[in-house]
């Protein structure tokens, strides 16, 4: 998405924890935005945004400019995270804000690949399970699934 969060997660995977933590402070409002759409619960979702960071350094090396984005990739590695939370207390994510702050007409107006990443994860599909679904790479539904998010406005991840 942009070519500075690539730099940095690229620069991660070789152990610059300066880069790392730039790109933090770049994508954490938009996360943070999303993942308390998707919990209802403050603590427990920067909770889940400080593990799926902690996540993203270790895994920074599977990282592949030349096929994914930075933020759609943070953005699959949190949703691994918040479907890991919602199983441990044995539901969904809850959708309940997202649901009342979205009129069925800007739904509407999305395209398919959009409208149907976002019902297939509130409907509490992993990123994964998703992308399998519609046989596509992790990387391009989560794509969707922040431009669909974007698109509807949702607080935080339009300003990432």
């Amino acid at each position: 998405m942009r070519p500075s969060h690539d730099l940095a997660l690229v620069k991660a995977a070789h152990g610059d924890q300066v880069a790392f933590g730039d790109l933090c402070g770049a994508t954490s409002g938009a996360i943070l935005g999303l993942v308390h759409r998707l919990v209802d619960d403050a603590a427990a979702a920067e909770a889940i945004v400080r593990d799926a960071y902690v996540t993203a350094w270790t895994r920074a090396r599977s990282f592949d400019p030349t096929r994914d984005d930075a933020l759609p990739w943070l953005l699959a590695v949190t949703l691994e995270h918040v479907a890991a939370h919602s199983s441990s207390l044995g539901r969904a994510p809850s959708a309940s804000s997202t649901a009342r702050a979205v009129e069925p007409h800007r739904l509407a107006a999305l395209g398919d690949d959009e409208r149907r990443a976002i019902a297939l994860v509130l409907a509490g599909l992993t990123l994964a399970q998703a992308a399998s679904l519609t046989d596509v790479e992790p990387g391009v539904a989560a794509s969707r699934l922040l431009h669909g998010l974007t698109a509807l406005g949702t607080d935080g991840v339009a300003a990432a």
